[in-house]
């Protein structure tokens, strides 16, 4: 498994990946980015996973 930010095509528009976020006290939640307004959510995860504060992993 990889970390997401580090795909190249971030994020995947395919309805068969999963993304979920892993924080430091490795609390697991899953990020939605299915739908138009999911998008926002997913930047902000992507840019807490930039700054260290939590782990983003695709599937």
């Amino acid at each position: 498994m990889r970390s997401a930010k580090e795909a190249n095509n971030f994020p995947y528009g395919m309805s068969t990946v999963c993304y979920f976020e892993v924080d430091k006290n490795g609390n697991v939640s899953q990020v939605y980015h299915k739908n138009k307004s999911d998008r926002l959510k997913l930047l902000e995860a992507y840019h807490r996973a930039n700054n260290k504060t939590t782990t983003l992993y695709e599937l």
